[in-house]
């Protein structure tokens, strides 16, 4: 579960990348020489391979037990140190020392679900319920999931970084808010709370600092501005923009 940072960062870090190989390949062409050096994104979806498995529908029981936790745990941090040797060998020094900064804060957080301890024991007493009531559910999906996802996929034609961004952010308040909101009404309010926990330190606070709900309203009129149309079907790992399909392989067991 190390990689779930890279959720914050993906669309600065990665869509940065593919901007700059795409300019390294313009200038080439225009030399008439081949570009230098071998960084492709390509890299990355072998990176990503590696929890391929848990993007099916069935892969959201993982989080129903303490085995289904470590086998996360253990997984996603092959994946961690497979695009940290990527970052390191292709990221300039600005996108190195976010995925670092990430990575740092995150491991601060998230050893008390991928070790034994009182969070990772609440969450599993109330995690049969989230999964079971509502994300293996089709309603889940469609109210929540699709509508994140859809929006995520505007990403790759977004020139400005602020804008991309703004979409991420907005659209991640929006999932949780749906989320939370289905949660609390089948699990009740602990389950919510134990949820809430679950999130936060997955994602190692990150997500409160970079995209409170205060600067990141999802009801306000700069996030509403954001959205996928209604009823746009998401292409999950078959869409064009990595960030999307990169969410959809690293985080199966909560959007699909």
């Amino acid at each position: 579960m190390r990689v779930i940072i890279v959720l914050v960062f993906l669309s600065l870090i990665v869509s940065t990348l593919a901007d700059g190989q795409r300019n390294s390949r313009g200038r080439a062409r225009g030399r008439g020489r081949k570009q230098k050096g071998n960084c492709h994104l390509k890299e990355i979806d072998t990176c990503i391979g590696k929890l391929d498995k848990y993007s099916n529908r069935n892969s959201s029981n993982l989080l129903t037990s303490s085995r289904g936790l470590d086998e996360i745990c253990t997984n996603s941090l092959d994946v961690v140190n497979c695009v940290r040797n990527y970052m390191t060998k292709c990221g300039t020094p600005l996108q190195r020392e976010l995925f670092e900064f990430g990575i740092e804060q995150f491991s601060k957080s998230i050893d008390q679900f991928c070790k034994p301890g009182p969070l990772r024991e609440e969450f599993l007493s109330n995690s049969p319920c989230i999964v079971n009531k509502v994300i293996s559910k089709n309603n889940y999906r469609e109210k929540c999931v699709n509508n994140f996802l859809s929006t995520i996929d505007k990403t790759n034609k977004q020139k400005e970084l602020d804008d991309r961004l703004d979409t991420i952010c907005c659209s991640y308040n929006r999932w949780e808010g749906c989320a939370f909101s289905l949660i609390k009404k089948e699990c009740g309010e602990q389950g919510k709370t134990s949820m809430h926990n679950f999130i936060d330190k997955a994602f190692g606070g990150l997500t409160n600092m970079i995209c409170s709900s205060t600067a990141f309203d999802p009801s306000s009129q700069r996030c509403t501005s954001l959205y996928a149309a209604p009823g746009v079907k998401p292409k999950g790992k078959l869409s064009d923009n990595p960030v999307t399909k990169y969410i959809a392989s690293y985080f199966g067991f909560l959007f699909t």
